[in-house]
C-alpha cells in the first residue's frame, strides 16, 4: 500500500485493482466476517441493540464534525475528509471512495490506513499498560484447543483455504461475465 501511494502521488499514475480479483477478495472478507456470527452473537446483539444504534448515530455525527473541521484547517474536499475519518473497514472505504465522483482516494487511504495503524499500536499499549492495570489471562488457550481438533480431525487449514479461494476467484469471473 505504501508503493502504491508512493507510485500514484510521484508519477501521477492511477493504479487500480483487475476487478475479478477485487470482487473475489471482497468475497472472502466477507465470508471470513460472516462465519463470526452465531445464533449466541446474534442474542447478544440483539441484546444491546438500542446501544449499539446510539454510539453509531454519535459516531457519524462525530465523524462528520471532524471531517467539517478538516476541510476547513486544510482546504480540503469535504467528502474525501468524510470518508477518510468515516470509521470501518480499510477495504470496504476505499473501495467506496474509488467509486464516488471527486474524491481523493490517495488521501482517503492514507486517512484510514493512519487511523488503522493508530488502532494496531494504542490499543495494545492501553490494554497491557499501568493504566488500565487488568492482569491478563491465556486467552490463546481455547483457540488452540480448536486449532488442534481441526488438524486431528485431518483437515488442513492450507488446503481449506487453497480451496475456499479457487471458489471465491472462480465465482467472481463467473459473476463479471
Amino acid at each position: 500500500m505504501t508503493f502504491v501511494l508512493l507510485g500514484s502521488t510521484r508519477f501521477k499514475n492511477r493504479f487500480a485493482w483487475n476487478k475479478s480479483l477485487q470482487n473475489a477478495g471482497m468475497m472472502i472478507i466477507a465470508y471470513t466476517m460472516g462465519l463470526s456470527f452465531t445464533a449466541t452473537v446474534l442474542h447478544e446483539i440483539s441484546r444491546h441493540l438500542p446501544k449499539m444504534l446510539l454510539m453509531t448515530v454519535i459516531l457519524v455525527l462525530f465523524s462528520v464534525a471532524l471531517a467539517a473541521i478538516l476541510t476547513r484547517l486544510t482546504g480540503g474536499d469535504f467528502l474525501t475528509m468524510l470518508m477518510g475519518t468515516v470509521p470501518g473497514g480499510l477495504s470496504q472505504v476505499v473501495l467506496l471512495a474509488q467509486e464516488t465522483k471527486g474524491v481523493n482516494v490517495t488521501i482517503v487511504t492514507v486517512m484510514q490506513v493512519m487511523r488503522l495503524m493508530t488502532i494496531i499500536v494504542m490499543v495494545p499499549l492501553l490494554l497491557f499498560s499501568p493504566i488500565v492495570g487488568a492482569k491478563h489471562s491465556n486467552t490463546l488457550a481455547p483457540l488452540a484447543g480448536e486449532m488442534g481438533a481441526t488438524t486431528a480431525a485431518g483437515q488442513s487449514i492450507l488446503i481449506n483455504a487453497a480451496l475456499f479461494t479457487l471458489v471465491c476467484v472462480l465465482f467472481a469471473w463467473g459473476w463479471e461475465s
